[in-house]
């Protein structure tokens, strides 16, 4: 069994301003999903003006299903690309423990907690 060499050893913080921040000071931004966030409301909007039951109603639910299937694989393609970059990159990673469901229920900017939980 290797060693564990802490000179390649890093600790993650997540942020507000940035997706996270490492302990040798790097920082990931945020994935812009602005443009996808608004698309979702506009199909949710679209959909909310279909009679429920109808045929137009159903093919309108299947978009907004669509769109936030698309929303949600991005979101987990670029945690798989920072991931796997940081395990490619350092032998230990350290990441802090959080209680998110109470960030969430206590905090007025709780979509982008969310994103990056």
């Amino acid at each position: 069994m290797d060693s564990l060499d802490t000179n390649k050893s890093v600790g993650i913080d997540l942020g507000i301003l940035n997706y996270i921040h490492t302990s040798d000071g790097k920082t990931v931004d945020w994935l812009d999903l602005e443009d996808e966030y608004e698309r979702l409301q506009h199909e949710y909007h679209k959909l909310s003006r279909k009679q429920k039951g109808s045929n137009n109603y159903e093919k309108q639910r299947r978009e907004v299903a669509t769109v936030t299937r698309q929303i949600k694989r991005k979101v987990l393609d670029y945690q798989h690309k920072i991931t796997t970059w940081l395990v490619r990159k350092y032998d230990a990673v350290f990441v802090e423990d959080l209680e998110v469901k109470e960030m969430l229920e206590q905090s007025h900017n709780a979509r982008n907690k969310q994103d990056a939980a």
